[in-house]
């Protein structure tokens, strides 16, 4: 996806390697899973882009953070940008998320209704150890259950999220798609078992952050 809207965009596209620039104390930091996770995950983030903004002769650093963000209070992320002077572009002249999708909409980019994705480190309760194998089983029970959903509108409306709950996945998702849920409840209980969950619940308060 990444390198289709590059391309969409005239822009180049640089893969990076973070494990030959990983910075360790960070890591360790994220890997404790805090409430403020975010801040080191960014940190490290911004210490990789420093060295491949060195090695191409690139002055400044800018992230796709926008004005509704800025309202998150939550956002520790938005800390270490300030910290470290990355540039937010989208937030400086106030325009919101909505109003981003319009004008990729207009310019007919590919992500234009690609649902807001939250990292799946935020499907692990604060303070439990963040491993592996819990982010892969997520991203895997999260796949299952999109792939069980009839059509893309269908998924992005639903907007799926699987809280993992050590041996409980807590599902998650917009207060629209609870029937649709329930509807393939067989399917989506066996699918999850059989990564191991031993219980699988359904949030009927729908999503959260």
């Amino acid at each position: 996806m990444q390198k289709k809207i590059a391309k969409e965009i005239e822009i180049s596209h640089i893969v990076v390697k973070d494990k030959e620039n990983k910075d360790d104390q960070n890591f360790e930091n994220f890997l404790k899973n805090p409430a403020d996770r975010c801040y080191f995950c960014k940190k490290q983030d911004i210490e990789i882009l420093k060295q491949i903004a060195k090695k191409y002769d690139i002055e400044a650093i800018a992230d796709g953070t926008n004005a509704d963000d800025l309202k998150d209070t939550g956002r520790f992320g938005i800390k270490a940008l300030r910290e470290e002077g990355v540039i937010s572009p989208l937030a400086e002249v106030g325009l919101t998320k909505q109003e981003i999708r319009k004008i990729a909409g207009k310019i007919k980019l590919t992500n234009t209704e690609k649902p807001s994705m939250a990292c799946l480190a935020s499907r692990i309760p604060c303070n439990e150890p963040l491993t592996k194998e819990r982010i892969k089983r997520i991203e895997k029970a999260e796949n299952l259950i999109n792939g069980m959903l009839s059509s893309k509108r269908a998924k992005n409306l639903i907007n799926i999220k699987v809280r993992d709950h050590k041996n409980i996945a807590r599902i998650e998702c917009n207060v629209e798609g609870i029937g649709l849920i329930i509807k393939n409840r067989n399917k989506i209980v066996r699918a999850l078992k059989n990564l191991n969950y031993e219980y699988v619940v359904l949030d009927l308060e729908g999503y959260s952050k």
